[in-house]
């Protein structure tokens, strides 16, 4: 299920993810916004949601929380969500998630891979940290790729591109 255009999701403070869905277009009345409708509600964490992302292509949401763990979710057909993964590695808070597409395989790792689905590379998620550490996962996988230790000071936003650069 990809997400649903016209809704919005919400990471809380009570560690739940929240879809509401936006009104029908013209439903304002006068110059006061029209209220959203809340269409589920689940707890995905046990302390505060502090970054989210929707990845592949709206068909699945990555949360990141206070407890320093990073869970992928599956969005269902009829509303909520379904536990994929769950991501740790990360000392602090998790507060900036970004995906980035598949990597480029050369066509010997393509020959190599041929109906191998579950070895291939799955979409790549890159996690900032208050504990000053970034990371670069492979949620197919569920492990960690790369990461950056270290920085003095802790990451607050990420913005991603691992596509190699052209020769």
């Amino acid at each position: 299920m990809a997400h649903k255009r016209g809704a919005v999701l919400v990471g809380t403070a009570g560690g739940q993810l929240v879809e509401l869905r936006l009104p029908p277009e013209g439903a304002r009345a006068g110059e006061a916004p029209a209220a959203l409708e809340e269409a589920w509600r689940y707890t995905v964490h046990g302390c505060p949601v502090r970054a989210l992302a929707i990845i592949e292509e709206g068909t699945m949401v990555v949360t990141g929380a206070q407890d320093a763990m990073i869970k992928v979710w599956g969005l269902r057909p009829a509303g909520g969500v379904a536990p994929l993964v769950a991501l740790s590695g990360h000392t602090g808070p998790v507060v900036c998630l970004s995906e980035s597409a598949v990597r480029e395989e050369s066509a010997e790792e393509e020959e190599e891979d041929e109906g191998e689905d579950e070895a291939r590379p799955g979409p790549l998620l890159v996690s900032g940290a208050l504990d000053g550490t970034l990371r670069v996962w492979d949620i197919r996988k569920g492990k960690a790729l790369y990461g950056m230790l270290g920085h003095t000071a802790y990451l607050s936003k990420v913005q991603v591109d691992l596509q190699p650069p052209p020769p």
